[in-house]
């Protein structure tokens, strides 16, 4: 995604996965805040409304890795 900040697709990435805020803000040794706000960003940059729509949108566009 050319237009998400380099943190913004590693946690889009981690979305993906299926990992929780929290769990995200562990991994990447950030604030549970910070996440909320990278989720947001996230969201509102690709026109999405939800997590679930953020993982259709990964299928749609192959970045789901199997």
């Amino acid at each position: 995604m050319n237009n998400l900040t380099k943190r913004e697709n590693e946690v889009l990435e981690l979305i993906i996965k299926g990992y929780s805020n929290l769990k995200i803000s562990k991994e990447l040794s950030i604030t549970e805040s910070t996440t909320k706000a990278h989720v947001s960003s996230i969201l509102r940059k690709l026109k999405l409304r939800n997590r679930i729509e953020i993982v259709v949108f990964a299928l749609k566009n192959n970045l789901i890795k199997y």
